[in-house]
């Protein structure tokens, strides 16, 4: 069988093949933007602070989804590579199943333990009130969440990225109307903001689960689950630093939380939430990205095509140092625009806010360099230096920075820690690509 990731791509190839991908990832973190913008404009500052508390737990089901789907689908892409399709659908299905537990399991854990988890966040007394309702809500969209994330790598893989990003961008516009509707207009409060997020993932997540149903003749569809030997240990050992790329930013929103309120009090939590929800979406472009690329690298592993993996390699690299020049370009000429969406121009924490994301925005040098070392690891099943590069990237010299410069520099070092701990993880990725050349073929 002939498929669609074993063509000969070109850099516009490329591009147009990942798009899907990238744009579905990106509405992804504007559901989670929505609802830091909605809860700032028409609630205030601590309904604004509240989502960012509740942010990393949120993004840590999130990151969890990402590793299934991630290490999954490069064994799966591996495995329609080398023609075993039969073997690649009972994995599809059984990550499938799986996923949906988990998210099941989320949503327990989140009810029950809802007061613990605000407080070990970062939540304070005047915040709480607000934290709490938001996050009972959005307990509700965990087990679509899984099965929506799922939903992006799989149709690249299956090549049907368009009408997976077409579905992906109209229940997000649903999104937006709706919380609008329930927000701004019904003045719901708080809680109204998740209910349109389970919207978001909800209708993705349903043509997940019919598509792939229906779809009998394509490379792959759902079949009676077999648990293969090794299959769910290597897609955790695979999916592990996609996992830990995606918790660096809950990781990043715990700890900036704690710190900044303990120095300057909710103004800091306030300029926090800016700071984490723009990372997130530009984070996000590399994560799609790396969504489309990998099952090409993954499909070209398996089938021991060196040319193919060599060829996107050196365009991958190419587009990722462009973009992020481009990107920190527009963080430091559109700072005061960007940050006046969260938070009104006039507040307190605005000029704090601003500051900050004018630092931490130089980290966007380094990140995508980084996030695309980790996402070829993974594609080509080299978990353990993928975990590597992300390991030290997060919580080796993030949680470093954080130890050392807050208290020499006060707030200032707080918002540089992140660009000099992505540089210092990009001489990491740089060494670890040089090394495993001639091994991968690139």
């Amino acid at each position: 069988m002939k498929h669609s990731i074993s063509q000969k791509f070109g850099t516009m190839g490329l591009i147009k093949f990942v798009l899907p991908s990238v744009i579905m990832m990106v509405f992804v973190s504007i559901y989670s933007m929505l609802g830091s913008v909605f809860a700032g404009k028409y609630i205030g500052e601590y309904a604004l602070s509240a989502v960012n508390v509740v942010f990393p737990f949120i993004s840590l089901a999130l990151a969890v989804a990402i590793m299934f789907a991630t290490g999954a689908n490069a064994i799966i892409s591996a495995n329609l590579g080398a023609n075993d399709f039969q073997k690649a659908r009972e994995n599809f299905s059984t990550i499938a199943i799986v996923a949906f537990v988990t998210g099941v399991l989320f949503t327990m854990g989140g009810l029950y333990f809802d007061d613990e988890i605000i407080h070990i966040l970062g939540g304070t007394e005047s915040i709480a009130p607000y934290a709490k309702p938001y996050l009972r809500t959005y307990c509700v969209v965990f087990p679509f969440m899984f099965l929506d994330i799922l939903s992006q790598y799989f149709f690249i893989t299956e090549s049907k990225g368009l009408m997976g990003m077409t579905v992906v961008v109209i229940a997000g516009l649903l999104n937006i109307v709706i919380s609008f509707v329930l927000v701004a207009v019904l003045k719901l409060g708080i809680g109204a903001i998740a209910l349109g997020s389970a919207i978001a993932y909800g209708i993705p997540a349903l043509l997940f689960l019919v598509y792939f149903w229906k779809n009998k003749h394509g490379a792959l569809h759902f079949v009676k689950p077999k648990l293969n030997k090794g299959f769910l240990l290597s897609t955790c050992a695979n999916g592990s630093s996609e996992m830990v790329t995606n918790l660096a930013i809950a990781f990043v929103a715990a700890v900036m939380n704690i710190i900044m309120g303990n120095m300057v009090g909710d103004n800091g939590l306030a300029a926090v939430s800016v700071i984490v929800q723009v990372q997130f979406l530009l984070n996000s472009m590399y994560i799609g990205f790396g969504a489309g690329i990998a099952p090409i690298f993954g499909f070209a592993y398996g089938s021991d095509n060196r040319e193919q993996t060599k060829n996107v390699f050196r365009i991958s690299v190419k587009l990722v140092a462009i973009t992020s020049i481009i990107l920190v370009g527009i963080c430091l000429i559109f700072n005061k625009l960007i940050v006046s969406i969260f938070i009104d121009p006039t507040s307190a924490s605005f000029k704090l806010a601003n500051t900050g994301f004018i630092i931490f925005s130089l980290g966007y040098f380094f990140a995508g360099m980084n996030i695309f070392a980790s996402v070829f690891f993974t594609s080509v099943s080299n978990g353990k230096i993928s975990a590597a590069v992300s390991f030290l990237r997060t919580f080796v010299f993030i949680l470093g920075m954080f130890a050392i410069l807050p208290t020499l520099l006060g707030t200032t070092g707080v918002w540089i820690s992140m660009p000099i701990a992505e540089a210092l993880a990009l001489i990491v990725s740089i060494i670890l690509l040089k090394k495993y050349r001639k091994v991968y073929h690139y």
